[in-house]
């Protein structure tokens, strides 16, 4: 991180873009200066290279759901009824009809590489916003992510306060590190 720009008070002897070890404040006008400097790199940075970062944990945890029959908070799914037993033939949950491809877990699962046409994975962008997209389009995800009157919901997309406190401190880690480049 610089010294503010165009404010010769805040820089240091270092070149301008490394982190400072030290700042020289004369005044609070120079303590003012230097957070709205560490603001507008904020605002300036670019976060897409984080996000694809946390492409493959977010699939992870989502094949961590499958594998486990749980949603986010850990609650296991329910039980396939009998009938859907026997026309899937086995009794995993969500797994779908083993001749169609299992495709609604594996187009949340696999990774972005060998991802199924109907996996949704995109890193969203905009003068004043960066996220993920992630996701699925198969068309009965909704059925089975929030229930109907037939179908249980099965949430199985989703992130817990751990995952969510995973990505905070990861996202903090990233920013100081581009901060100090």
């Amino acid at each position: 991180m610089s010294g503010s720009r165009g404010n010769d008070s805040l820089r240091n002897d270092k070149s301008e873009y490394a982190m400072p070890g030290t700042y020289i404040l004369k005044s609070l006008d120079d303590l003012q200066a230097l957070y709205d400097d560490i603001a507008l790199q904020f605002e300036e940075m670019d976060y897409v290279p984080f996000l694809y970062e946390e492409l493959p944990r977010l699939e992870a945890f989502h094949r961590e759901r499958f594998a486990t029959q749980t949603d986010a908070t850990g609650a296991a799914w329910k039980k396939n009824a009998p009938r859907t037993i026997k026309r899937k033939g086995h009794t995993r949950i969500l797994r779908g009809i083993p001749k169609e491809g299992h495709r609604l877990s594996k187009s949340l699962t696999q990774r972005l590489r060998h991802s199924t046409e109907d996996a949704v994975r995109e890193v969203v962008q905009t003068d004043s916003f960066a996220g993920l997209s992630f996701g699925t389009t198969r068309p009965y995800h909704a059925q089975n992510q929030d229930g109907t009157a037939r179908i249980p919901a099965r949430p199985h997309l989703g992130m817990n306060e751990k995952f969510v406190d995973g990505v905070a401190t990861r996202a903090v880690d990233y920013c100081l590190a581009e901060l100090a480049k």
